[in-house]
């Protein structure tokens, strides 16, 4: 026998780079063939499209702040004729947050030691909890002393994010005998310099070089 498929998202949330809300996925005689999609939309192009194949929470991360979108559910599904039809279950136009509401990064290290030419800052980690809307937006970081800009690498990332801690260590292209003004800065996917909790100076010497974090 014959049964439509119904989906539904209620109970919906608009963060600074994310939208949740709760899927409902009714379909018993297994009739949709593309699964529920949510499409959004800026200035009338497609941005992004996520789509899930079970009912429960969902979540959308990687939206712009300060942004408008139209966002549209859709989904394929056949008809009692075996047709192929597309059906809208969901329309909204929604505002993403200001970054002001962001939670503030909180970075700990656990030492830093200076060679001749090189530096390496042992255990870097955010301490935020995973599901802080801050790191749902985080794009880069990077180690930034005087004119050099090392940037911490996208599996880096990946693990900082996750709440796991990083070691990081530059090329060998310090000059000995030399202080150096640095301090880690983390910048979100529109660009914004991020909020960090614990970079305060610190100041580190070991052989011939010279590292201050700030």
């Amino acid at each position: 026998e014959y049964v439509k498929p119904v989906v539904t998202l209620e109970k919906t949330k608009t963060g600074v780079y994310s939208y949740s809300g709760s899927l409902s996925i009714y379909d018993p005689t297994s009739r949709i063939y593309k699964t529920p999609t949510l499409e959004y939309r800026y200035k009338g192009s497609v941005y992004l499209r996520n789509s899930f194949n079970k009912s429960g929470i969902i979540e959308t991360i990687g939206l712009m702040p300060n942004t408008i979108y139209e966002v549209t559910g859709y989904y394929y599904y056949h008809d009692e004729y075996q047709q192929k039809m597309k059906n809208t279950f969901f329309k909204a136009e929604i505002v993403t947050g200001d970054i002001s509401t962001l939670e503030t990064l909180d970075l700990t290290i656990n030492g830093i030691t200076a060679g001749v030419s090189d530096v390496k800052i042992d255990q870097i980690k955010l301490n935020n909890p995973t599901t802080d809307e801050v790191l749902k937006g985080l794009k880069s970081g990077s180690v930034l002393f005087d004119k050099a800009n090392i940037g911490l690498s996208a599996g880096d990332m990946k693990k900082l994010i996750a709440g796991n801690q990083v070691d990081f260590k530059t090329d060998a292209i310090l000059k000995s005998n030399t202080t150096y003004n640095g301090y880690i800065e983390f910048k979100d996917l529109a660009g914004n310099v991020m909020k960090i909790k614990n970079n305060k100076p610190n100041i580190y010497i070991l052989l011939k070089s010279y590292f201050i974090l700030i």
